[in-house]
């Protein structure tokens, strides 16, 4: 019983750091405001040279915009 308490505890500590690490590396990599702005950019540029994006961009759910 001591050996499985001592299992559970385990995992329970080992999980949380897990979870820690993964919230920590989004918060310090995460959104960069200038990036957005590029990307706004770059979809009224990329509409505006095929203007039959704009339906698509207006009708989707989701899209996104990679950095070259």
């Amino acid at each position: 019983m001591k050996l499985f308490k001592q299992n559970i505890k385990t995992v329970v500590l080992s999980s949380l750091g897990l979870i820690i690490s993964f919230t920590m590396s989004a918060q310090i990599g995460g959104w960069n405001p200038m990036l957005e702005k590029e990307a706004k950019a770059a979809l009224k540029t990329m509409v505006s040279k095929t203007p039959t994006l704009k339906t698509f961009c207006d009708e989707a759910y989701g899209y996104a915009v990679f950095q070259k």
